[in-house]
């Protein structure tokens, strides 16, 4: 039997092992992990190195596999597969008997496919990706390099995953979606990243129902609940959304809806808490984010400024800044009125920024040409996504170029004190002009407004000088054009 060797001892590498035994091709001599963990097993397989004696395991006889699989380890699971090819190791594609895989489709080096997953007829999987239990990638589909698609998921026809894209457990991507891989917010240039942290059962009633831009951009009703719950993510699933935001170099922040919530995102010990527009009137809400004594960005859709003011007095323990919003989706651009920006900033005198919700990427541009010093935009990765939000969201190339456009703004913002730029020095001489023998001029000569005019370049006598050479004698000989 070959020689195998898993790279990662977490929980799923457990599931690994089961398949790896299963197929009855392997023997697995041992585990790569941590080394604080050497020593220790994992179904009776020992912990045999650490990563970075990676190299030391590398022989004809050995194989193997990379079993990272948690939120944020396609990046480790690419460096850890890159360097195993650098160095020729071999990477077996492992598929559990319980798989069905198409002889038509076709699978990378690395690639695992666990228990009940298919992988229909043209389907391209590339290297180094998990296919997890009960996943579903139909005819067509491309999935890219050091992909996770987890429990449950299914990847319909014609859709297109870009490399170490994670897609959650139960997910559906619709036929012909394009998922391009890496980190979009990051990638962007944005300097945070912030999701949305709810207990369904905690902020809407069963039968509350639906806003009207949620039905028109649903294209179908339901209420509330039922919509949101869809929605809703795992406390845990937070927290290693944030590892990957950690690991990517991109600041994770999420927006509390509920008590529990708060709590929560306050045990994450992040550096600032969004309050969203809803909760500005929430006495208990605020309350509990006061007693946190933390900074806080406050979101005023929907808001007087006597609400505003109210919610200020709540959060007195709080370093507050101000979102000025207009909380609809899309919001009409009449509907904007960035001048608001200038109300907040002189009636509260606190940071402003603004949370857009046109479409397109001018408001939030001028928004910070008008003092913003925030800005908060919804991104997704197709417009044409199932949920009530996407159509009034920027898609990857929109965002890249909504930051990029901001960052020109900010620099041209400059420091308001007019006077001549460097950039702009060396072309005082070229633009402006002197004062120049408008004839040839002999000694002794009186200067008028006959012989004498004003021309480029502008190293000699200024022209706003010329009252003081008009009636003057030449003191020498002058050739026409000549500087004065």
């Amino acid at each position: 039997m070959k020689k195998l060797i898993l790279v990662g001892a977490g929980g799923h590498c457990k599931s690994c092992i089961d398949i790896v035994e299963k197929t009855g091709e392997y023997n697995i001599v041992g585990l790569i992990d941590l080394k604080e963990k050497i020593g220790e097993t994992v179904l009776g397989y020992p912990i045999i190195d650490c990563d970075e004696n990676l190299q030391l395991h590398i022989n004809k006889t050995n194989y193997f596999l990379i079993t990272l699989g948690q939120i944020g380890a396609p990046k480790r699971r690419k460096e850890l597969f890159e360097f195993l090819v650098s160095h020729n190791a071999n990477l077996p594609t492992i598929i559990s008997p319980a798989a069905c895989v198409s002889k038509h489709s076709s699978l990378g080096r690395g690639v695992i496919v666990m228990h009940n997953a298919f992988v229909n007829s043209g389907a391209v999987v590339g290297d180094n990706c998990i296919i997890n239990s009960g996943a579903i990638i139909e005819h067509d589909a491309v999935v890219g390099n050091h992909c996770h698609i987890s429990t449950s998921c299914v990847v319909n026809g014609g859709v297109q995953i870009g490399d170490e894209v994670f897609i959650g457990s139960n997910a559906t991507v619709v036929q012909y979606t394009q998922i391009p891989g890496g980190s979009v917010a990051k990638d962007a240039g944005a300097d945070a990243v912030k999701f949305q942290t709810f207990k369904t059962e905690e902020i809407v009633c069963l039968n509350a129902k639906m806003a009207e831009y949620q039905k028109k951009n649903l294209g179908f009703e339901e209420t509330q609940f039922e919509m949101i719950k869809k929605l809703e993510l795992s406390f845990e699933q937070f927290v290693e959304l944030k590892k990957y935001c950690d690991k990517q170099g991109i600041l994770f922040l999420s927006t509390p809806f509920d008590i529990p919530s708060v709590d929560f995102l306050f045990s994450l010990n992040l550096p600032v808490y969004k309050i969203p527009s809803g909760e500005i009137t929430n006495l208990p809400y605020l309350r509990k984010i006061n007693s946190y004594k933390a900074k806080v960005i406050l979101s005023t859709g929907m808001a007087t400024m006597d609400e505003i003011r109210d919610a200020l007095n709540v959060l007195r323990d709080c370093k507050v800044s101000l979102l000025h919003c207009t909380t609809e989706y899309p919001c009409p651009f009449d509907s904007v009125n960035l001048r608001a920006i200038y109300a907040l900033k002189k009636e509260f005198n606190l940071p402003v920024g603004y949370s857009d919700h046109t479409k397109g990427i001018e408001v939030p541009v001028a928004a910070v040409a008008l003092g913003a010093e925030i800005i908060e935009k919804h991104f997704t990765l197709d417009k044409n996504m199932e949920g009530p939000d996407h159509k009034a969201s920027l898609e990857p190339d929109e965002l890249k170029q909504m930051v990029a456009s901001i960052r020109n703004i900010e620099k041209a913002m400059g420091d308001g004190i007019k006077q001549p730029q460097e950039s702009e020095k060396k072309n005082i001489e070229i633009a402006r002009k002197s004062i120049v023998a408008r004839c040839d001029i002999k000694k002794g000569e009186i200067f008028t407004e006959g012989n004498i005019t004003t021309k480029r370049p502008g190293n000699g006598i200024s022209p706003m000088r010329w009252d003081e050479i008009v009636g003057s004698a030449a003191k020498k000989d002058y050739k026409r054009d000549e500087l004065i």
